[in-house]
């Protein structure tokens, strides 16, 4: 007992006077409680055993001690155990555990010895920990799958949804759980309720600017990263750490083959991820981890190619979106299975008028005839498509009877840009049949308005959103064109980049116009009736086509080619005609005037 006295002995503790009153206690407590030191690092939830376990610093132990300190359970001695029985006491740097009255007490070698240390907190119970790691875990899966991720997520697939109906789609779920898989769970249920519903658009300009450089980042890697680019063999060795890095499961025998049929690590990565992912049972999965413990990344960046980081980043996004891609796929599928399924028991079926399948009325449109015939989604949005590229927006009932569609039936179909040329073709349409004077087109776009007479108004200001131009209305004046951009100088009737007024005929209109360029070719007039120009380049053009499209087609006639146009819009454009030879100097009398 002498000896294991003297192992023990310390300095003397310090007195604690247990007759003070209650404030001298508290002072007394607080000038030898030691500072608090940082929290110690968050551990993982899969070891529960570990949480709120306390951490014993002893600098004569080793690494291992310290790691496995949980395992000594007699570390904080019960009230009734005999004192010999127990183990020694813990210590940390500058003090130790004393047992006085049932309780651990921290008792420092000497006051300035304590400073920076903490006696560790007593382990919770079990039952407290398992509950704790149970919450932390959820916790961990949740903070994964935060509002903007989902949002970002389902922008990848549905690029036209509203951002508000996802973000309420995200509130709705929140604070139901979904298992272990919670965030991935989370989303396909948000993405089975978009595709379940007619989900509403995003209005123009309220797209959010980390979409726009999203979508111009993937725009961007796909143009970089093409499969035509000049391979580097140099490359290879570390293509292949890399794959093998994230995919330890694929033979390094699979993963050169791949290479060799790709050439590349973006083609590779995306190439062995499909692979994964179709859990092919032919497909040897009896790869070993690699021998370098180093991660992806850090093989990229080590590698002596910095492109390998910028492609290896790209390739993984490019895997997520083909993955979402692939999941948008069959949740559609097992909708329409559970729709048909749905339909046929509720006898909500017809037969479609171009495939002759029987499918589910909420998967067809309706023509507006007196007898409705029905056309699969499918089957209409291919006729639309072959109609919009013969520039035609006439869509006729598919079973023959000469009835149109309604509008709300057509805007059943999902292409809602096909749609959107088709009215676009159906209103140019409207307007030329209407014959309308004074109607001026801008420049830039396909917008047309109705304006005043150019000299009360000589800009076309346009009312498009998305173009929002000004522009001059030439209505007369020289064809000398200048660019108010870089100031270079244009003919308007042969286009040719020109220097001086020298490339004209500056004769008068009307007179004889035999100016002749230094090679002999004549010169192009400084003024003439644009629109008449522009009708006789419209008729050379039109005669033309007409010609090849003879040659081309034995069986198709002239009349066959004729398109048919109304005396009001014949009237129209010779009164547009005649205007505009009112205008030319010499002519019919008006100003010159120029752009």
């Amino acid at each position: 007992m002498a000896s294991s006295s003297a192992s023990r002995a310390r300095p003397p503790p310090t007195v604690i006077d247990l007759i003070s009153s209650d404030g001298e206690d508290d002072a007394d407590v607080a000038a030898m409680r030691p500072p608090r030191m940082a929290a110690p690092p968050t551990l993982r939830a899969h070891a529960p055993h570990l949480l709120e376990a306390p951490i014993i610093v002893n600098h004569n132990h080793d690494h291992d001690h310290r790691n496995n300190n949980h395992h000594q359970h007699g570390q904080f001695a019960a009230p009734k155990q005999e004192r010999s029985s127990t183990p020694p006491a813990p210590t940390r740097e500058g003090g130790q555990f004393v047992l006085v009255d049932g309780e651990e007490i921290f008792i420092p070698h000497s006051p300035e010895s304590s400073l920076g240390t903490l006696p560790p907190t007593p382990p919770a119970n079990s039952a407290s920990q398992h509950q704790t790691a149970m919450d932390e875990e959820v916790a961990l899966a949740m903070s994964d799958f935060t509002a903007d991720s989902c949002l970002q997520r389902i922008l990848g697939i549905f690029p036209d949804v509203s951002h508000e109906y996802v973000l309420n789609l995200y509130e709705e779920t929140e604070g139901v759980h979904y298992g272990a898989q919670h965030a991935s769970s989370k989303f396909e249920r948000i993405v089975e309720k978009v595709i379940s519903s007619d989900y509403p658009k995003q209005g123009k300009g309220k797209q959010v600017r980390k979409r726009k450089r999203e979508d111009d980042d993937a725009e961007s890697d796909a143009k970089r990263w093409t499969p035509d680019r000049v391979a580097v063999p140099s490359q290879h060795k570390a293509i292949q750490d890399i794959i093998k890095a994230d995919f330890p499961e694929f033979r390094r025998a699979d993963i050169i083959q791949a290479l060799k049929q790709h050439a590349h690590l973006f083609q590779t990565y995306v190439a062995v991820a499909n692979i994964k992912d179709k859990n092919d049972s032919t497909i040897p999965f009896r790869g070993r981890p690699s021998i370098s413990r180093a991660d992806a990344e850090t093989i990229a960046a080590n590698s002596g190619f910095e492109t390998l980081v910028d492609e290896l980043r790209a390739a993984r996004q490019r895997v997520v979106v083909v993955r979402d891609e692939r999941a948008l796929a069959q949740m559609r599928e097992q909708v329409e299975e559970a729709n048909l399924q749905q339909a046929v028991a509720a006898g909500e079926t017809a037969e479609c008028q171009a495939c002759f399948e029987n499918l589910p009325m909420n998967r067809q449109i309706h023509c507006n005839g007196e007898v409705a015939h029905w056309t699969c989604f499918e089957c209409a949005t291919t006729y639309i498509k072959t109609q919009v590229g013969d520039s035609r927006c006439k869509v006729l009932c598919t079973a023959g009877c000469g009835s149109g569609f309604a509008h709300a039936q057509l805007h059943l179909l999902e292409d809602k840009q096909l749609l959107a040329k088709l009215e676009q073709l159906q209103q140019e349409k409207d307007i030329r049949d209407a014959g309308l004077e004074d109607l001026e087109e801008c420049p830039f776009c396909d917008y047309k308005a109705i304006l005043p007479p150019v000299e009360e108004d000589f800009e076309f200001r346009c009312a498009n959103p998305e173009c929002e131009k000004v522009s001059c209305r030439r209505y007369y004046g020289c064809n000398k064109m200048s660019c108010p951009s870089c100031g270079n100088l244009q003919c308007y009737v042969c286009s040719a980049d020109i220097k001086e007024y020298s490339h004209f005929d500056q004769a008068p209109h009307g007179l004889p116009q035999g100016g002749q360029t230094l090679n002999g070719a004549k010169k192009c007039p400084l003024y003439d009736n644009v629109e008449e120009r522009h009708e006789r380049e419209v008729k050379e053009a039109e005669a033309a086509a007409r010609a090849q499209v003879l040659d081309d087609n034995p069986d198709v006639t002239e009349e066959d080619l004729q398109i048919k146009v109304s005396e009001k819009v014949k009237k129209a454009d010779a009164d547009r005609i005649k205007r505009a030879g009112g205008a030319i100097p010499g002519g019919y009398g008006a100003g010159a005037a120029g752009w």
